[in-house]
């Protein structure tokens, strides 16, 4: 997928300037998810990415996946799954594609406005990612993961940009002269929890009438003769 999307960031070569030069160091776009937040109908997490390598080197394309997820049914139905892109990274970046449809999100330039592209070393927040749990029995064991996908589909968590002088169009398949650009997750991956299911439903009392009063009044009676005898 990124391999067609990244011709045109080749071609068109962003304002940040040449990076630097020389093979440098292992450019490293690492992934990760934080703690999911579980209710009785739906889960949420942070995404993140970090590109560690050497300064100046930068991405400008990037593919999110959720391929390979529990409750995907196998991966042909994704819609429990959505994704909400961080407004402040992805500024006047281009959204394609959608993880509730096909199970991954694209993120490319979008050469009609000024997309900044992602920096060496610094934490970036990529937006929310949502589980619909609603109709999963409690106490179930859910994995969501962002390592899945097929590579030779494009369907695979993947990132593009400038490592050194040269233009990585996919650091998941790096054939490069230097071979030096790799997809990792972190600590938080996968992220693994159990349902919550259902809260427990609550005994309602059934409405108070002429006939439930009557009823009491007899009870209450029953009770004194009771007493008496």
């Amino acid at each position: 997928m990124l391999k067609r999307l990244s011709v045109l960031a080749v071609i068109c070569v962003s304002a940040v300037g040449v990076a630097s030069s020389g093979a440098g160091a292992a450019a490293i776009a690492t992934f990760d998810l934080s703690t999911p937040v579980v209710t009785a109908t739906s889960a949420s997490m942070d995404v993140s990415m970090t590109l560690s390598s050497d300064p100046f080197d930068y991405l400008d394309s990037l593919v999110l996946s959720i391929h390979d997820s529990d409750l995907t049914s196998g991966n042909t139905n994704f819609n429990r799954y959505g994704f909400t892109p961080d407004t402040v990274t992805f500024l006047d970046w281009l959204v394609e594609y959608d993880v509730g449809v096909e199970g991954y999100e694209v993120f490319s330039p979008d050469f009609v406005g000024s997309p900044v592209p992602l920096f060496e070393g610094i934490a970036y927040r990529l937006g929310e990612l949502t589980v619909n749990l609603a109709g999963v029995g409690p106490d179930t064991s859910v994995t969501v993961g962002l390592d899945g996908g097929d590579l030779s589909l494009g369907t695979n968590t993947d990132a593009a940009g400038y490592v050194g002088v040269d233009y990585v169009m996919s650091f998941a398949e790096d054939t490069g002269p230097n071979d030096n650009a790799f997809i990792e997750f972190g600590s938080g991956h996968p992220a693994t929890f159990r349902t919550l299911g259902e809260s427990p439903g609550v005994e309602i009392p059934e409405p108070f009438t002429l006939g439930t009063f009557v009823l009491a009044l007899g009870a209450a009676a029953l009770v004194r003769r009771r007493r008496r005898a």
